[in-house]
């Protein structure tokens, strides 16, 4: 006899795969990110052909070949350890690994043919060899400089060749600041390393850029000094290019703002000439060697044979690091940013036209930022704030920073609570720009310098923020011309504001703060209390020190009594909360110390901090600690409880579904008046992490069903003993995962005899 199929579709059996009875009892549980945000920030490029780029990324452990036109990676290869330096050979034909080691001093080096991916030399050097040395066009040698000394290797037998000989200059400790030709400053360091080596094409010289200051020629056959290029102003010269064509050498000194050419046969200046910003940064000829590439932001070209600058492309963004051509010269990539902690841009032009081709942004790196709808993550480092667009996980939109006089612009932005705005610092303004586009909707004409901190009210209504020096600034984000000042009824001193947290409707304002010398100080939070149109000084009270976390370190909750709450994660120490009183601030909890940022959940229930890179939940009400698989590196959570960010091993962004994440707690997080999960939601049955997890003497499983169904919970040991088993009956289709839904088992077996948690 057949089975009705319709009985059938109404059976299921829930199993718990194992609990175990003794030690840690926990119930099997996977959690895995809902997408991946972002790429690993290059370190450094070259092309291998017109069409292909050889990338290597900080943290990545490989060597990544990609596609031109598309930045997609098509290949990778190597295996590079972390901390390790690379060289590049002129045509990006070979790559030395430089992996140095400090006892004793030694360096282990590997060589890759990088057309055969594959390594054919590895050896150890009685000397550290940096990201300096230098690869020979024409033979198998290796050159560096240590401590003075000049070191010539060949890697193809794997040996040391010997040392440069002959009498160097005496080392000049000091560098002289330029302007227009004339020194106007000197400015004593140590250091004696070469900044830069370079073969000529014919293999047969070696020239160094030192810190001498001078340009030296060798002769490679011989290892002897045969002279130097005169005609440096005092600087020390920091970077060098040699035509194609080997007939001409350029020169220049980052903190002035000159280029020099010279004749490499006869050694003789052909002509210096300035730029019109300083602080260069890379120098390249064109494959014809007719032309002279000079950069920092724009790229300025000159006619090699002249001296005339001719035209200049680029002033997309600050802070380029690299310039390098195609073989057929008509491709310049230009690498912006890009290190251990910046994400970096890469921009493709057309040498030929002077247009922009391809533009590359979603590189990670820098303090991240959530909407509060869960739609949109701000990542903002020294260079650039990215927009980055989570459904789609690709960077909306870039805006570029502003350096004034060496300083960064971007330490904090802010993003308004309807998730329509993002406010951040445009040297010495204030700006706030759509967060769909970009496009700038006001700028407060405010001298504040650069920006520490910056939040937004909850109602949208003010724009609080903090800048380099510590003075707190109120803006009426309705009114960008007018300013409001912050009435302070006792002395700061020296005003060292921290960070600003806005409560509910804007009733209150709290602010951190410091007074006194950094040797003598104390650590206060401060509260304002909205009266219409503005804050009026309430009270302060004494903390220790507060987090110097660029993520947020105050959080605002209102409870269900109508209570107002305060939490603030202080420095080393401890997590405190306070209840807002008329009069004072009343403690009513102290968790254990807390990393930021700190955020509650949206229903209040829950704060949600960060302890040695690991996610934790308080149930702060309690003090409890609710045991939870560990997410590792979490950079924020969005306000509505959807999203929470973090990081993996190498720096990506993992992006979570925080609402699944969560539904297993002992009350579900979700805002008020909202369900966690429509029944159009749930597209498949899913077993919960029960809780509380260790059990001890009872325990909660929670669980979700697409449709009607018989449930069974089973519960075994490891072994796969069958320990108790809950015939729960037919459950309607939907999310039984708060503790009300939930299936309860008392921690007793199928005999009624207490099992050992």
């Amino acid at each position: 006899m057949k089975t009705p199929a319709p009985f059938l579709r109404r059976i299921l059996k829930v199993h718990i795969a194992f609990i175990c009875l003794v030690c840690v009892p926990r119930v099997a549980f996977g959690i895995e990110p809902i997408g991946t945000i972002g790429q690993l920030p290059p370190e450094k490029h070259a092309f291998l052909t017109d069409q292909t780029i050889l990338r290597v990324p900080y943290l990545g452990t490989n060597f990544q070949i990609v596609d031109r036109e598309t930045g997609k990676i098509i290949g990778e290869f190597g295996n590079r350890p972390r901390g390790s330096d690379i060289v590049f050979s002129p045509n990006a034909t070979h790559l030395a690994i430089l992996n140095d080691s400090t006892q004793p001093k030694t360096t282990t080096v590997n060589i890759w043919d990088t057309e055969a991916r594959e390594m054919i030399s590895e050896w150890e050097a009685a000397v550290p060899i940096f990201e300096n040395a230098a690869f020979s066009p024409t033979q198998p040698l290796l050159v560096n400089s240590y401590d003075n000394e000049i070191y010539l290797w060949n890697w193809q037998i794997e040996e040391f060749i010997g040392k440069m000989v002959g009498e160097r200059r005496q080392w000049e400790k000091c560098y002289v600041k330029t302007v227009n030709g004339e020194s106007v400053s000197k400015l004593c360091l140590t250091s004696t390393s070469a900044h830069e080596m370079l073969f000529t094409p014919d293999g047969k010289h070696l020239i160094v850029a030192s810190k001498r200051p001078d340009i030296e020629l060798w002769n490679v056959e011989t290892r002897e000094l045969v002279g130097h290029f005169e005609g440096h102003t005092g600087n020390w010269v920091d970077g060098l290019a040699i035509s194609p064509d080997g007939t001409y050498l350029a020169s220049y000194e980052r903190e002035s703002n000159f280029v020099y050419l010279w004749d490499i046969a006869t050694r003789q200046l052909l002509w210096r000439e300035p730029i019109h910003e300083t602080g260069i940064s890379d120098i390249v000829f064109s494959a014809d060697s007719q032309h002279l590439y000079a950069a920092n932001k724009n790229v300025y070209i000159w006619d090699v044979k002249s001296g005339q600058q001719i035209d200049s492309f680029g002033n997309d963004y600050f802070g380029l690091r690299q310039m390098i051509l195609s073989p057929d010269g008509k491709t310049m990539l230009l690498q912006y940013g890009g290190s251990f902690w910046w994400g970096g841009v890469v921009v493709l032009w057309d040498t030929e036209t002077n247009q922009k081709l391809k533009e590359f942004a979603d590189y990670i790196g820098g303090i991240v930022r959530l909407s509060s709808d869960g739609e949109t993550m701000i990542s903002a480092d020294s260079n650039f704030i990215k927009v980055w667009d989570i459904p789609s996980q690709q960077v909306r939109f870039v805006i570029s920073a502003e350096h004034f006089y060496g300083f960064h612009t971007y330490k904090d932005v802010a993003i308004s609570p309807d998730s329509k705005r993002i406010a951040y610092s445009n040297y010495p303004w204030i700006e706030v720009a759509d967060l769909q586009n970009g496009n700038v909707k006001a700028q407060y004409q405010h001298h504040i310098g650069l920006l520490d901190h910056a939040s937004f009210s909850s109602t949208d209504r003010w724009l609080a923020v903090v800048n380099e020096w510590g003075y707190l600034f109120l803006f009426d984000v309705s009114n960008p011309k007018e300013i409001h000042r912050v009435p302070l009824n006792f002395q700061l001193g020296r005003s060292n504001f921290y960070q600003v947290a806005f409560s509910e409707n804007d009733e209150y304002m709290a602010a951190s703060a410091r007074t006194g010398k950094l040797d003598n100080s104390q650590y206060w939070i401060l509260l304002w209390k909205r009266e219409g149109e503005n804050f009026e000084f309430q009270y302060k009270w004494e903390t220790t020190e507060h987090s110097d976390s660029l993520h947020s370190t105050l959080a605002f909750a209102s409870t269900e009594d109508g209570s107002t709450v305060l939490a603030a994660a202080l420095k080393d120490l401890e997590t405190r909360i306070w209840k807002i009183l008329p009069q004072n601030a009343q403690l009513v909890n102290t968790l254990l110390p807390a990393d930021a940022p700190i955020h509650f959940s949206p229903d209040k229930r829950y704060l949600f901090t960060n302890q040695d890179s690991e996610f934790q939940i308080w149930d702060w009400q309690t003090s409890r600690l609710i045991k939870y698989p560990s997410i590792p590196n979490c950079l924020g959570i969005s306000q509505d409880g959807s999203i929470l960010v973090s990081t993996d091993e190498i720096g990506r962004y993992l992006i979570w579904d925080a609402k699944n994440l969560f539904s297993s707690l002992p009350y579900p997080v979700e805002p008020k008046g909202k369900k966690l999960v429509t029944l159009g939601q749930i597209k498949r049955n899913q077993l919960l992490q029960n809780f509380p997890n260790p059990f001890n003497p009872e325990t909660w499983i929670p669980f979700r069903l697409a449709e009607e169904r018989d449930v069974t919970i089973r519960i075994y040991t490891p072994t796969g003993k069958l320990v108790r088993s809950l015939s729960i009956g037919i459950m309607s289709a939907g999310d039984y995962s708060s503790q009300p839904q939930a299936v309860h088992w008392d921690g007793r077996n199928d005999n009624g005899e207490r099992v050992s948690g």
